[in-house]
């Protein structure tokens, strides 16, 4: 009988070995796809954020006396950066995305001439005193502005 066992004790033991393989192989499969799917989720959650980040970061860069103004136009909001030298950046919404303009200021906008920021089928800016209050798509962000003199349009 013992005979019997040595003889089958290398044919469990590759089983074994086998059967752990095949656990851990299975493990690391669905390991690497749980990964790849949290990281796919960051990526676009990220994305998403980012057309706020940067109106926000825009109009925080542009926080003097005077240089940020709202304009009502046709198609939507524009947030209007004066940047003190006659020429401004335009941020509005065209063709389905929010798009940046940077023109001289007594010119007419020209959609073909902007650069596209990120894809949103909203854009509006409401000036609530100092704080501006931006929505797109991807939710709405607060900014509270620090300069005094602020002009509307």
């Amino acid at each position: 009988m013992q005979e019997r066992a040595e003889k089958f004790a290398p044919a469990a033991a590759l089983a074994l070995y086998l059967v752990l393989l095949g656990t851990v192989l299975v493990l690391a499969g669905v390991g690497g796809r749980l990964y790849g799917a949290l990281s796919d989720s960051r990526a676009a959650n990220d994305a998403r954020r980012a057309s706020l980040t940067y109106v926000a970061a825009r109009l925080r860069a542009a926080d003097a006396a005077g240089a940020v103004r709202v304009k009502g136009r046709p198609e939507g909001d524009a947030l209007v950066l004066d940047d003190g030298s006659g020429y401004e950046t335009r941020l509005y919404l065209y063709n389905g995305a929010l798009v940046e303009e940077y023109a001289a200021a007594d010119t007419d906008y020209r959609p073909a001439a902007a650069e596209k920021v990120a894809d949103t089928r909203t854009f509006t800016v409401v000036q609530d005193g100092a704080r501006y209050i931006i929505t797109t798509d991807d939710g709405e962000v607060h900014v509270t502005l620090h300069s005094a003199g602020r002009a509307d349009e």
